[in-house]
Protein backbone atom coordinates (compact mmCIF):
# COMPACT_ATOMS: atom_id res chain seq x y z
CA UNK A 1 0.00 0.00 0.00
CA UNK A 2 1.44 3.13 -0.90
CA UNK A 3 2.56 5.68 2.10
CA UNK A 4 0.81 8.60 0.44
CA UNK A 5 -3.18 9.59 0.24
CA UNK A 6 -5.06 7.95 -2.45
CA UNK A 7 -5.51 10.53 -5.61
CA UNK A 8 -8.89 11.79 -5.71
CA UNK A 9 -10.80 10.84 -8.66
CA UNK A 10 -12.21 12.69 -11.62
CA UNK A 11 -15.85 12.55 -10.51
CA UNK A 12 -15.37 13.81 -7.33
CA UNK A 13 -16.64 17.39 -6.39
CA UNK A 14 -14.56 19.07 -3.06
CA UNK A 15 -16.20 22.43 -2.52
CA UNK A 16 -17.83 24.24 0.26
CA UNK A 17 -21.55 25.15 1.38
CA UNK A 18 -22.80 26.96 4.02
CA UNK A 19 -25.59 25.10 6.62
CA UNK A 20 -26.69 27.49 9.81
CA UNK A 21 -24.05 30.05 9.01
CA UNK A 22 -20.74 28.09 8.72
CA UNK A 23 -18.79 27.41 6.03
CA UNK A 24 -18.73 23.65 5.70
CA UNK A 25 -16.54 21.63 3.22
CA UNK A 26 -17.77 19.12 1.33
CA UNK A 27 -17.30 16.31 -1.10
CA UNK A 28 -19.69 14.48 -3.43
CA UNK A 29 -18.28 11.35 -5.70
CA UNK A 30 -19.51 8.42 -8.10
CA UNK A 31 -22.91 8.00 -9.61
CA UNK A 32 -25.40 5.50 -9.30
CA UNK A 33 -29.23 4.69 -9.56
CA UNK A 34 -29.86 3.78 -5.80
CA UNK A 35 -29.65 5.93 -2.63
CA UNK A 36 -27.19 8.45 -2.33
CA UNK A 37 -24.63 7.32 0.51
CA UNK A 38 -24.10 9.94 3.32
CA UNK A 39 -21.19 9.82 5.40
CA UNK A 40 -20.16 10.78 9.21
CA UNK A 41 -16.99 11.02 10.09
CA UNK A 42 -15.37 10.24 13.59
CA UNK A 43 -13.86 13.05 16.07
CA UNK A 44 -11.50 15.44 14.84
CA UNK A 45 -11.46 13.51 11.33
CA UNK A 46 -11.16 15.15 7.52
CA UNK A 47 -13.46 14.12 5.06
CA UNK A 48 -10.34 12.55 3.17
CA UNK A 49 -10.38 9.64 5.76
CA UNK A 50 -13.18 7.96 3.94
CA UNK A 51 -11.29 8.01 0.41
CA UNK A 52 -10.43 4.09 0.96
CA UNK A 53 -14.04 3.25 1.06
CA UNK A 54 -15.21 5.64 -1.44
CA UNK A 55 -13.03 4.10 -4.01
CA UNK A 56 -14.67 0.72 -3.30
CA UNK A 57 -18.17 2.30 -3.95
CA UNK A 58 -18.87 2.15 -7.90
CA UNK A 59 -22.60 2.06 -8.22
CA UNK A 60 -23.92 4.59 -6.06
CA UNK A 61 -22.93 8.92 -5.57
CA UNK A 62 -21.09 9.33 -1.70
CA UNK A 63 -21.50 12.29 0.27
CA UNK A 64 -18.90 13.22 2.84
CA UNK A 65 -18.45 16.27 4.54
CA UNK A 66 -15.89 18.07 7.20
CA UNK A 67 -18.13 18.25 10.82
CA UNK A 68 -17.87 22.19 12.04
CA UNK A 69 -14.43 21.38 14.04
CA UNK A 70 -12.62 19.24 11.79
CA UNK A 71 -11.23 19.35 8.86
CA UNK A 72 -11.33 23.02 6.67
CA UNK A 73 -15.02 23.51 7.86
CA UNK A 74 -15.73 26.53 9.81
CA UNK A 75 -15.40 26.39 13.73
CA UNK A 76 -18.43 27.27 15.95
CA UNK A 77 -17.70 30.02 18.22
CA UNK A 78 -19.09 27.75 20.72
CA UNK A 79 -19.94 24.15 21.01
CA UNK A 80 -22.97 22.34 19.37
CA UNK A 81 -25.03 19.84 20.58
CA UNK A 82 -25.70 16.57 18.93
CA UNK A 83 -29.23 18.11 17.88
CA UNK A 84 -27.63 21.43 16.42
CA UNK A 85 -25.15 19.38 14.25
CA UNK A 86 -28.11 17.07 13.04
CA UNK A 87 -29.78 20.17 11.68
CA UNK A 88 -26.31 21.53 10.47
CA UNK A 89 -25.72 17.84 8.45
CA UNK A 90 -29.83 18.22 7.39
CA UNK A 91 -29.17 22.04 6.37
CA UNK A 92 -26.13 20.79 4.23
CA UNK A 93 -28.31 18.54 2.11
CA UNK A 94 -30.79 20.70 1.60
CA UNK A 95 -28.14 23.07 0.21
CA UNK A 96 -26.91 20.56 -2.33
CA UNK A 97 -30.49 19.36 -3.66
CA UNK A 98 -30.52 16.01 -1.92
CA UNK A 99 -34.26 16.25 -0.87
CA UNK A 100 -35.08 12.50 -1.29
CA UNK A 101 -34.02 9.98 1.87
CA UNK A 102 -30.74 8.79 1.89
CA UNK A 103 -28.28 6.08 3.37
CA UNK A 104 -26.65 7.60 6.61
CA UNK A 105 -22.91 5.66 7.58
CA UNK A 106 -21.71 7.42 10.81
CA UNK A 107 -19.07 6.25 12.94
CA UNK A 108 -18.17 6.92 15.97
CA UNK A 109 -18.74 10.85 16.88
CA UNK A 110 -20.42 10.61 13.53
CA UNK A 111 -22.16 7.86 14.45
CA UNK A 112 -23.48 10.18 17.18
CA UNK A 113 -24.74 12.66 14.47
CA UNK A 114 -26.40 10.13 12.28
CA UNK A 115 -28.91 9.00 15.15
CA UNK A 116 -29.49 12.37 16.44
CA UNK A 117 -30.60 13.22 12.46
CA UNK A 118 -32.14 9.67 12.00
CA UNK A 119 -34.45 10.59 15.19
CA UNK A 120 -35.13 13.88 14.23
CA UNK A 121 -35.86 13.28 10.63
CA UNK A 122 -36.86 9.98 9.99
CA UNK A 123 -38.14 11.26 6.29
CA UNK A 124 -34.80 11.87 5.46
CA UNK A 125 -32.59 8.57 6.47
CA UNK A 126 -33.83 5.56 4.40
CA UNK A 127 -31.34 3.14 6.32
CA UNK A 128 -28.83 3.87 9.21
CA UNK A 129 -25.18 2.07 9.23
CA UNK A 130 -23.81 2.56 12.65
CA UNK A 131 -19.72 1.79 13.10
CA UNK A 132 -18.09 2.26 16.36
CA UNK A 133 -19.98 4.22 18.27
CA UNK A 134 -22.76 4.65 21.25
CA UNK A 135 -26.58 5.92 21.58
CA UNK A 136 -25.20 8.07 24.96
CA UNK A 137 -27.14 7.82 27.74
CA UNK A 138 -27.84 3.88 28.83
CA UNK A 139 -25.34 2.54 26.62
CA UNK A 140 -21.87 0.66 27.41
CA UNK A 141 -18.83 2.82 27.00
CA UNK A 142 -15.66 1.46 25.68
CA UNK A 143 -12.22 1.74 27.01
CA UNK A 144 -12.27 4.59 29.95
CA UNK A 145 -8.22 4.50 29.47
CA UNK A 146 -8.63 4.59 26.15
CA UNK A 147 -11.17 7.42 25.92
CA UNK A 148 -9.36 9.41 28.18
CA UNK A 149 -6.73 9.33 25.12
CA UNK A 150 -9.09 10.40 22.57
CA UNK A 151 -9.89 13.44 24.44
CA UNK A 152 -6.71 14.53 23.24
CA UNK A 153 -6.21 15.37 18.97
CA UNK A 154 -2.20 14.92 19.47
CA UNK A 155 -3.10 11.73 17.14
CA UNK A 156 -3.57 14.34 14.58
CA UNK A 157 -0.27 16.03 14.98
CA UNK A 158 2.10 13.39 15.86
CA UNK A 159 3.12 10.10 14.34
CA UNK A 160 4.45 8.62 17.19
CA UNK A 161 1.04 9.50 19.05
CA UNK A 162 -0.88 7.92 16.58
CA UNK A 163 1.13 4.53 16.84
CA UNK A 164 0.65 4.46 20.05
CA UNK A 165 -2.85 4.69 19.72
CA UNK A 166 -3.71 2.83 16.57
CA UNK A 167 -3.99 -0.98 17.83
CA UNK A 168 -6.63 -0.38 20.94
CA UNK A 169 -8.55 2.62 18.63
CA UNK A 170 -8.64 1.58 15.15
CA UNK A 171 -7.85 -2.20 14.91
CA UNK A 172 -8.07 -3.91 11.26
CA UNK A 173 -4.95 -3.35 8.90
CA UNK A 174 -4.05 0.09 10.45
CA UNK A 175 -3.22 -1.58 13.17
CA UNK A 176 -1.04 -4.42 11.89
CA UNK A 177 0.12 -3.19 8.62
CA UNK A 178 3.08 -0.16 9.03
CA UNK A 179 2.17 1.16 5.38
CA UNK A 180 -1.42 1.02 6.15
CA UNK A 181 -0.93 3.52 9.13
CA UNK A 182 1.63 5.26 7.50
CA UNK A 183 -1.41 6.17 4.52
CA UNK A 184 -3.45 6.79 6.97
CA UNK A 185 -1.43 9.22 8.97
CA UNK A 186 -0.91 11.06 5.70
CA UNK A 187 -4.45 11.74 4.76
CA UNK A 188 -5.00 12.37 8.88
CA UNK A 189 -2.45 14.94 8.42
CA UNK A 190 -3.87 16.76 5.55
CA UNK A 191 -6.46 18.64 7.33
CA UNK A 192 -5.98 18.54 11.03
CA UNK A 193 -7.75 19.98 13.47
CA UNK A 194 -7.05 22.56 15.60
CA UNK A 195 -6.86 22.02 19.43
CA UNK A 196 -9.60 24.46 19.65
CA UNK A 197 -11.72 22.63 17.32
CA UNK A 198 -11.31 19.81 18.88
CA UNK A 199 -12.01 20.77 21.98
CA UNK A 200 -15.36 22.34 20.77
CA UNK A 201 -16.51 18.74 18.62
CA UNK A 202 -14.96 16.84 22.41
CA UNK A 203 -17.76 19.10 24.31
CA UNK A 204 -20.34 18.50 21.29
CA UNK A 205 -20.41 14.70 22.06
CA UNK A 206 -20.11 15.07 26.15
Amino acid sequence: MLSTPTPARKDRLVDFATARGLRVRYAIQGQGDGPPLLLINGIGANLEVWQPLEERISNRQVISFDAPGAGRSQRALRPIRMRGLAEITLELLDSLGYSDPVDVLGYSFGGAIAQELARRSPDRVRRLILAATLPGIGGVPGNPLLIVRLLSPRRYYSRRALEAIAHDAYGGRIASDPDALRAHADTRFLAAPTALGYATQVLSIR
